[in-house]
């Protein structure tokens, strides 16, 4: 009798553990993460823990004082939520607009030359940033950021190499592969993009019609459009797209422009 007895309490306090269990696991939360430990001397950012006082400010970067600044990311260093949801054709995107990988036709790496692949840099950090003055008709601000993720190997190699025909052209005469990219190169590309109102004035959209100058985009039209929002609002949600030279459109990213709290998103 004291054997059931005990079997019975026994699985009435595994009911009530399992129970709590469960409610804690369903139980949701919003509470913003912690902020990341860097280590001594380096200060977080986005991007990643950088050196503290040192200006980090990207190659060729353009100034731009927005009246208000919102940013949309993915693999975020201080947050958990990706806010940039990149298509497929962002890759594209990265390889011969930005420039920043597979520069040639067969290329590979490992450590620190997986940087040379698009892989690495979609599955790293990325940014898309918007400055935005008050007066609507005066020129606004577009940027990207983008850094490779990196693996933590023993050993390093990277190579990259044009087709096999346009290698013993090059041997042979010297001119460049035309199966290599020899242009623009720009893990931070900004631009000046005008504004126009949308979806009767519920919305707007960015617009410029030419990509990065040295690029294989350079002629494409690029796109930012709000269907719901106003300069001023803590976010929207939005969709970037691009226009081929032919007038083929596709897009690139959808996800949610959240205003910064800091000048320049927190990036430098």
């Amino acid at each position: 009798m004291k054997t059931n007895k005990l079997t019975t309490h026994l699985l009435l306090f595994l009911l009530s553990l399992a129970s709590v269990f469960i409610f804690a696991c369903s139980k949701k939360t919003s509470a913003p993460p912690p902020p990341p430990v860097c280590p001594v001397g380096l200060v977080p950012t986005p991007a990643g823990c950088v050196p503290a006082g040192v200006n980090n400010q990207p190659y060729n970067y353009i100034p731009y004082n927005g009246y208000f600044q919102y940013y949309a990311s993915k693999t975020d260093f201080l947050t958990n939520i990706d806010t940039l949801k990149m298509t497929d054709n962002y890759k594209i995107f990265l390889r011969d607009a930005l420039g920043v990988c597979d520069r040639c036709s067969s290329t590979s790496g490992a450590g620190m030359g997986a940087a040379l692949e698009c892989g690495s840099w979609v599955k790293g950090f990325n940014m898309m940033m918007i400055s935005l003055a008050a007066n609507q008709s005066a020129l606004h601000q577009l940027s990207f950021y983008s850094t490779p993720m990196i693996s933590q190997t023993y050993f390093n190699f990277a190579w990259q190499f044009p087709d096999i025909g346009d290698f013993f052209v090059t041997l042979f005469t010297g001119a460049p592969a035309p199966s290599c990219n020899y242009g623009q190169f720009s893990p931070y590309w900004a631009t000046q993009v005008q504004y126009e109102v949308q979806n009767d004035s519920k919305g707007f959209v960015l617009f410029v019609n030419n990509g990065p100058s040295y690029s294989k985009w350079n002629l494409f039209k690029f796109r930012l459009s709000i269907p719901v929002g106003k300069i001023g609002d803590p976010n929207f949600d939005f969709k970037l797209s691009v226009w081929d030279k032919d007038n083929n459109s596709f897009d690139l990213a959808t996800g949610t422009l959240t205003k910064c709290v800091t000048s320049n998103c927190g990036m430098f």
